[in-house]
């Protein structure tokens, strides 16, 4: 987790350096708010101009998306989230919770996944692209824990077949 401008922001913009700027990077437990403008920025200065999404969740802890802006375009992003009777008890912070209350549920995800579509090219050939982040539920806390992700797990296949059904070939 982090969450201002320091050893592990450094550590992870150091990182990226040496793989010589990911086309696609995840990032879990970021508080975007605090750090992302900075980060981004950093990354920039070394050569590497990213663009980015995140979703937002309690305590500031996110899931968020970058991506080249050098090689990505006509990006387009969205988060997703779902309801289930094994979902975050915790969510009461997302829009969708009154809904899912009313049918006797939770939201599925304390952290909603990220979803990037867009076109990727590389050596020429660009190609469109759909990419997924997430955070799944920690293991600890046993069987409510496995229970809840498995829900988020299953959300995440049944969103995987839509894209497909609807012609994404490239889903991440």
């Amino acid at each position: 987790n982090f969450d201002s401008k320091g050893s592990k922001l450094e550590k992870i913009i150091r990182v990226i350096r040496q793989m010589n700027g990911p086309t696609i990077l995840a990032l879990q437990e970021i508080s975007p708010t605090a750090v992302m403008a900075d980060f981004i920025g950093d990354l920039a200065a070394a050569g590497y101009p990213y663009e980015y999404a995140y979703s937002t969740a309690s305590h500031g802890i996110s899931v968020a998306l970058l991506w080249r802006s050098d090689v990505i375009t006509q990006s387009q992003w969205n988060t997703v989230q779902g309801c289930s009777p094994d979902g975050s008890t915790a969510a009461d912070y997302d829009p969708l919770w009154a809904t899912c209350r009313a049918q006797g549920m939770y939201p599925t995800f304390p952290r909603r996944p990220v979803v990037l579509t867009a076109t990727l090219t590389l050596d020429g050939v660009s190609q469109q692209v759909v990419v997924i982040a997430n955070h799944l539920k920690s293991k600890l806390g046993g069987k409510p824990s496995d229970r809840m992700r498995l829900a988020e797990a299953e959300f995440l296949v049944e969103l995987v077949e839509g894209l497909v059904a609807q012609g994404h070939e490239n889903v991440i």
